[in-house]
């Protein structure tokens, strides 16, 4: 599940391919973090502080620049969705991992300050260039146990 903002150039996409749906983000950006998405994600009970991985899946070039910003809000419902403080953003390394221009991007140790057990972590995925689309397929979070 994704969040795109109003007035996004971000597309939802779920075309049907050889008897199956894939739904992914069609993303043309402009490099001014104008189009961005929102991933969100319950933190999982028990977790404590240790690392969390984020990996995610595009088709399009390894010469796009990618971050990651998070924001965590408590459980319970407190907190506003809508407008969150999010920490300084994270540079995503890209490499390729098979196929024609497809692409995978990981940071190995999310941003993950105030967050704790329960809070909804909100990870806020942008483009930095402006080279053209890529279309993001899949995310992955990994919360690992200290």
């Amino acid at each position: 599940m994704w969040w795109l903002p109003f007035g996004s150039a971000i597309v939802s996409t779920c075309p049907a391919t050889t008897g199956q749906y894939m739904g992914y983000l069609h993303w043309n950006d402009d490099g001014t973090h104008a189009n961005f998405a929102i991933i969100p994600q319950v933190i999982p009970a028990g977790w404590s502080g240790g690392a969390v991985s984020f990996t995610f899946f595009v088709r399009g070039s390894a010469t796009y620049t990618w971050g990651v910003k998070t924001a965590c809000l408590p459980g319970g419902g407190a907190g506003d969705p809508t407008n969150p403080t999010f920490q300084a953003e994270q540079d995503v390394a890209i490499v390729t991992s098979g196929g024609v221009n497809q692409y995978t991007g990981t940071l190995a140790n999310l941003t993950m300050t105030g967050c704790s057990a329960g809070n909804l972590l909100l990870l806020k995925l942008v483009r930095n260039d402006s080279a053209g689309f890529s279309d993001l397929f899949a995310a992955s979070i990994t919360f690992n146990k200290p």
